[in-house]
């Protein structure tokens, strides 16, 4: 289930948007509301708004963040997609971020994109059950984790394809694609992995 998505730099958005299905205070409509491990959320939203007000570039966002992580960059179109009004955003990166509950979980996953040189700057990925655990961050080329491993074999195969990186390719897309995620110590990966096939 997505709980919210956020965009920066993607077509006619230049500042971070977000869309959360958080619900608020209010109970004026309680039959809206689905409590998922004490966290309130809406059932279902609607967009709207008037003519070329970036409804579709919403939808494309998703899309094009999805293609990335399922396809990969090589595979996906980065021309012009970042903020055309000002020419400086070419330079700038294209921020994309999901927050969803899966298979009893919350999770935050995201990733922020050079444009031009088609390069992942940062890459993240949360548990987000109660206080927040980095699965992993990636700033660059380093990688880093707050997961304890269990298994020294697990451990190592992180640490090898951590420093081995592309910068070209998703850490997450990765581990999916080694076949990591058929063990349990990357039980968050494929979480991640098995949510996206299904966005």
């Amino acid at each position: 289930m997505l709980i919210r998505f956020s965009v920066e730099n993607f077509l006619s958005y230049k500042d971070r948007q977000i869309f959360s299905m958080m619900a608020g205070k209010q109970t004026r409509h309680p039959e809206h509301i689905v409590e998922i491990n004490n966290r309130r959320v809406l059932k279902g939203s609607v967009f709207f708004g008037a003519n070329a007000s970036g409804k579709s570039n919403f939808v494309k966002a998703v899309s094009f963040a999805k293609s990335i992580i399922e396809r990969g960059i090589k595979e996906t179109t980065l021309t012009d997609k970042h903020f055309r009004i000002d020419h400086s955003y070419a330079e700038k990166p294209g921020i994309f971020q999901f927050d969803y509950f899966v298979n009893g979980h919350f999770y935050s996953y995201g990733f922020a994109l050079d444009y031009s040189k088609g390069h992942i700057l940062e890459e993240w990925l949360y548990l987000c059950d109660n206080n927040d655990i980095s699965v992993f961050e990636r700033s660059g080329d380093v990688i880093t984790t707050d997961h304890v491993f269990k298994n020294s074999d697990s451990k190592q195969l992180f640490d090898v394809f951590s420093k081995t990186i592309s910068d070209s390719k998703l850490f997450l897309s990765e581990i999916t694609e080694r076949k990591l995620i058929e063990d349990p110590e990357f039980i968050d990966y494929k979480n991640t992995s098995e949510w996206f096939k299904g966005l």
